[in-house]
């Protein structure tokens, strides 16, 4: 009896013993099974995490905020440090950022050098070099990364416009104006505000003032601002037409009748063409406007000049007690 029940007690044991083993065998079946397919999931490589953070920040800086830019573009260099796009981002936003303006141009140039010693062939570098010479007024040195961006294969176009700038500021303004109207004959339609902006200015460097008048009014009809006015008004008092600088004002009168610094340029553009009384009028609404020791002074010569001592002395002395 003793000897079947120490059986009995064998046996249960080690059916005890066999259950509990399945058990072990079948939870490490399912944290296998779950193992194989946690790793069936993709997971992002580095290279994604990357380029997803390098999004990021291109879109940022897309919409204005060149300065939060940098942190996602830092983060992305840290996961790929070889990748020259982050480099090129990172020179954009750092240039792009007005409160440290200066130490961003220097800081921009690291980065643009580092993106072309890892590859040469990055293109997008060179067109941001050639800017920030023009910027820190280094045209010839300007040239020379311009038409490294053009050597690459494909060219990179987006340095015409860059290199006229340069080439413009140099006096070197046939080729400055051969190198932005090849840009512009590439884009065609496609052209962007800039460049014909760029060639506006390139004209009037040139001497060539009807032109350039013409590429001026251009720029206005695209974007009503008042500079593109005031760079015709510019170029007829060169061209010595003051009548058809007068109708430029007009224009921008027309939309600030209050405008004193305008109303006191046409007024001195109508004395060169001998209407004294309408340069008069323009200087009468001008003080009313903003009266200042400089207006009484300029009207108190006008009046001299038409022969109204009285009023002369008496602008003299309103100049004087300004």
């Amino acid at each position: 009896m003793i000897e079947q029940a120490v059986n009995r007690k064998n046996t249960s044991d080690f059916h005890l013993r066999r259950r509990a083993l399945q058990h072990l065998l079948f939870t490490a079946l399912i944290l296998v099974t779950a193992g194989h397919a946690a790793h069936a999931v993709p997971q992002e490589t580095r290279q994604q995490i990357a380029a997803r953070l390098t999004e990021r920040g291109m879109k940022m800086m897309d919409r204005g905020d060149y300065k939060g830019a940098r942190a996602p573009l830092l983060e992305a260099l840290q996961y790929e440090p070889k990748n020259p796009r982050i480099y090129w981002g990172l020179a954009r936003s750092s240039y792009n950022t007005m409160d440290r303006y200066s130490q961003g141009l220097d800081e921009a140039e690291k980065y643009l050098k580092k993106a072309i010693s890892l590859n040469p062939a990055y293109s997008n570098s060179y067109v941001q070099m050639t800017e920030i010479k023009n910027i820190q007024g280094k045209y010839d040195e300007a040239i020379t990364w311009a038409d490294k961006g053009i050597a690459c294969q494909p060219p990179q176009m987006e340095c015409y416009p860059h290199k006229a700038v340069a080439l413009s500021n140099l006096h070197r303004h046939d080729q400055a104006l051969a190198c932005i109207d090849k840009y512009l004959s590439y884009k065609g339609k496609d052209v962007s505000f800039d460049a014909l902006e760029i060639r506006a200015s390139v004209l009037e460097n040139a001497g060539r003032y009807s032109a350039a008048i013409a590429a001026y009014e251009t720029c206005y009809q695209l974007k009503k601002q008042d500079t593109y006015l005031l760079r015709q008004v510019t170029c007829y008092d060169l061209l010595n037409k003051p009548l058809e600088a007068v109708k430029v004002l007009d224009k921008l009168i027309a939309t600030n009748p209050s405008d004193d610094t305008a109303l006191v340029k046409r007024a001195k553009f109508y004395i060169k063409a001998g209407k004294l009384e309408l340069a008069l009028a323009d200087y009468n609404k001008a003080i009313k406007e903003m009266s200042g020791a400089t207006y009484y002074r300029e009207r108190a010569a006008l009046h001299k000049k038409m022969g109204h001592m009285d009023l002369y002395a008496k602008d003299m002395k309103a100049a004087e007690d300004d």
